[in-house]
């Protein structure tokens, strides 16, 4: 302790012995190497701060950051108290406990609502909290969409009259809140208006009317009697048209290099399936034909015919004449009758056409350079085998050679190696200006620890020319009798200890051996 406080009156005295100018720098040195060391700490030894939720509203951040502070974990806010900060290695911990709790909610509130009990609901109540449990959980499912930030949600349900005509069918209203600089596609759209149709029981997608907060009207141009089907075939096209495409990229990029060429694609495609029934009628040659029917028909008849005998005149009267018989003649006749039917030679043919047959195809290339360098006839050669090209079915293939603008790449390059080189830079300094910091604090240091030596060694030394007189005596205490026989023999002894060393040293011996 005497040591210390020795040391601080020390340094007391050797700064006040500073002349000002020198304290001044003093100082400035010291205070400059405590900032740089409080920055040094702050940058190493903070916590790594990340999203723990991102896009809350006003209420769940409110009840989020009570939490926190409960727990008493730092954070941070951001965008407006709509994202918050949270150190890295307590994120998962946090969102399994906050989800544990309900937290966060979401955009209002969801079928939650019926995990509280009670008793004295009635119907009206429960239809009510239906439609609010409904509403929020469609919100917070459509907020899940990329480029949404939130969304509110209002349905209408439907109501039966007595007569048909007095029907209100089901509605909704969907409100969108983009985030900056974000928009939706049409097909999106259509996807929020099903999405909420088939959540209410009822709803058809056309009475779903979206907007955003702007006031667009999104659900404007949508047209829901278009079949599924379509929008289908669509995206065949789609895909189609983007494998010939990169199939094509993929090759330049190859023989040209990257970011050499531009390809672009247009398939024209027939979509619809179709049947085609042939039927083939030829005549019957000869007996080709296959017999359906056969009919044979046989007559056969038999007559016999006798002539007729007039009575004789020449006999005598009264003499008796014996007639002959008359002579009798037959014949017969056979007829026979064949009739055989003939089927009609017929030949049927189904011939089906898948959907997707192509109808024409069209590929567009551009190519960075002049026709003078370019060889415009063989890339034409490659895209066209590459692609498929038919000239039969009216395909065409267009390649043309022109020097890209690259000014806007170069903008680009030039703004991130700049702004490399300005973080680049700041590292170099606050790394030179630690070292230098800590160099200076070292020189300080050592220069401080000599010169208290050097004031301890010059004070010793003051102290000592004061305390003894010109004879050598120290005045400062008087010396009792046996204190000066004490010092008489020490000096005796030094003395023979001088003069005489090597008997000196055969006394001590002795005198070691003897106990």
């Amino acid at each position: 302790m005497d040591r210390i406080r020795a040391l601080f009156f020390s340094l007391r005295d050797r700064f006040l012995a500073l002349s000002p100018g020198k304290r001044f720098l003093l100082l400035s040195g010291a205070s400059f190497v405590f900032i740089l060391l409080i920055f040094a700490s702050l940058f190493f030894f903070k916590p790594q701060m990340v999203p723990l939720f991102t896009n809350l509203s006003s209420s769940d951040a409110a009840a989020i950051v009570t939490k926190l502070k409960e727990q008493k974990i730092p954070y941070e806010l951001k965008d407006s108290g709509t994202t918050i900060l949270v150190p890295k290695d307590k994120v998962y911990d946090l969102r399994l406990s906050l989800a544990a709790q309900g937290l966060p909610e979401g955009s209002g509130v969801g079928f939650e609502i019926f995990d509280r009990n009670n008793l004295f609901t009635t119907d009206f109540t429960q239809k009510v909290d239906y439609v609010r449990a409904l509403q929020g959980e469609l919100a917070r499912t459509i907020s899940q969409i990329n480029g949404v930030e939130g969304a509110r949600v209002h349905i209408v349900l439907p109501k039966t009259g007595v007569f048909v005509s007095q029907d209100i069918p089901a509605s909704a209203s969907v409100m969108l809140n983009l985030k900056p600089g974000q928009s939706i596609s049409e097909k999106e759209t259509e996807a929020i208006a099903f999405l909420v149709s088939r959540a209410v029981e009822g709803l058809k997608p056309e009475n779903v009317t979206i907007m955003d907060t702007r006031g667009e009207l999104l659900s404007a141009n949508l047209n829901f009697s278009k079949s599924v089907l379509s929008q289908r075939e669509l995206d065949v096209k789609r895909k189609y048209e983007s494998e010939i495409q990169r199939k094509i990229q993929t090759m330049l990029d190859t023989m040209l290099g990257p970011g050499k060429s531009v390809v672009r694609v247009s398939a024209e495609l027939n979509l619809a399936s179709s049947e085609v029934k042939k039927v083939t009628y030829s005549p019957v040659v000869g007996q080709s034909g296959i017999v359906i029917s056969s009919k044979v028909t046989t007559d056969t008849s038999k007559s016999q015919n006798t002539t007729p005998q007039t009575p004789s005149t020449t006999a005598p009267q009264g003499i008796p004449s014996y007639q002959t018989p008359a002579p009798t003649s037959s014949s017969s006749s056979r007829k026979t009758e064949e009739i055989t039917n003939y089927d009609v030679n017929k030949q049927e043919e189904m011939i089906k056409n898948p959907s997707g047959d192509i109808k024409r195809l069209t590929v567009s290339v551009i190519v960075d350079g002049t026709p003078q360098t370019v060889n415009l006839q063989a890339l034409t050669a490659a895209v066209s085998n590459a692609a498929g090209i038919l000239p039969q079915r009216g395909d065409s293939v267009d390649v043309q050679a022109m020097p890209f603008d690259r000014t806007y790449q170069q903008k680009e390059l030039q703004a991130m190696q700049q702004a490399q080189l300005i973080d680049t830079i700041k590292s170099i300094v606050m790394w030179v200006a630690i070292i230098i910091a800590a160099i200076i604090a070292i020189i300080f240091i050592r220069r401080t620890i000599a010169s208290l030596r050097k004031a301890q060694e010059q004070r010793g030394a003051q102290i000592l020319d004061a305390t003894v007189g010109a004879e050598g005596i120290i005045h400062e205490k008087p010396l009792t009798p046996e204190e000066l026989a004490r010092k008489k023999a020490r000096d005796e002894v030094e003395r023979l200890a001088k003069e005489k060393p090597s008997e000196v040293a055969n006394l001590i011996k002795t005198w070691l051996r003897e106990e």
